[in-house]
């Protein structure tokens, strides 16, 4: 089945926020619940996740409270910020596969492309961040392997997902102890990630996959060779199936992380494919 066209038009891909940091290579955060404190992460300062007003907050000794939002609003009444630290999925003994110390299942890890990552080497960023520029762009998504926290079985694993077919998916075992599945593309050079996609079950070659097996909603988050975030936004997954959704980062990374809340199902959920351009 033929993959689909990624564009890099904006218009219509995801609703509008108020975006931070909109320069090439910043930071992006829309307005979103957070969900952990891993979610709070704004130009390299760690925050915290409020789980009662779900909003992120920072230390800002300007404020009677100590804390201000990322626009530098001072916040009152917020209550105890959610302490869990990190986002990374960590699923139970579900028996679906073996889960590493990092909380990603090895046994879901392919490398698409045998002969290896390309090496690109990114540009100076000692001054301000430099982007992607205005491409052209290739498929990069065989450069790297993929991973999850955790699968269905092995006839739905990872590399379902990175496998230019429309009619597969990769499926989790399910909520995993409450917390979001993740999904990982890892390159071992810096690329710069143009593109993203993800796209949803409606095409499954299974007619009983195409709805009710996906999620509520996504955080996208592109990692850099040092592990800091340099790019994140939140999307919408609301209906069934769940609707493509594209980003453009924009930005020189190693690591693509998919963070996906809120299963539709109880025993399962996952997507088609992951699409990512870069050079």
């Amino acid at each position: 089945m033929a993959r689909r066209s990624i564009t890099t038009t904006r218009g219509g891909w995801i609703a509008a926020g108020i975006a931070l940091g909109m320069t090439g290579g910043c930071l992006q955060l829309d307005p979103f619940q957070c969900q952990t404190n891993a979610d709070c992460v704004f130009q390299g300062r760690p925050g915290q996740c409020v789980l009662a007003e779900q909003i992120c907050v920072y230390p800002d000794p300007a404020c009677d409270t100590q804390w201000s939002t990322a626009a530098g609003e001072c916040r009152t009444g917020l209550g105890s910020p959610e302490a869990s630290g990190s986002s990374d999925a960590v699923p139970g003994d579900t028996g679906a596969s073996s889960v590493a110390s990092d909380g990603v299942d090895d046994t879901s890890t392919t490398a698409p492309n045998s002969t290896g990552p390309t090496t690109t080497s990114p540009p100076d960023t000692t001054g301000d961040p430099v982007g992607c520029g205005d491409g052209p762009f290739d498929d990069v998504v065989g450069l790297g392997v993929v991973e999850a926290s955790s699968i269905f079985s092995d006839n739905f694993h990872a590399y379902l997902a990175a496998d230019d077919d429309l009619g597969s998916s990769w499926f989790s075992s399910g909520p995993e102890s409450g917390r979001p599945s993740v999904f990982r593309w890892t390159v071992l050079e810096p690329h710069c990630i143009a593109t993203v996609a993800v796209l949803g079950n409606g095409l499954h070659d299974n007619p009983a996959f195409r709805e009710d097996f996906g999620f509520e909603s996504i955080v996208m988050r592109v990692y850099d060779q040092d592990d800091a975030i340099v790019f994140q936004q939140m999307a919408s997954l609301a209906g069934t199936p769940d609707p493509d959704v594209h980003f453009e980062p924009g930005v020189w990374g190693v690591r693509v992380e998919l963070e996906l809340s809120e299963h539709e199902s109880d025993n399962c959920g996952g997507f088609s494919e992951l699409e990512i351009t870069g050079l």
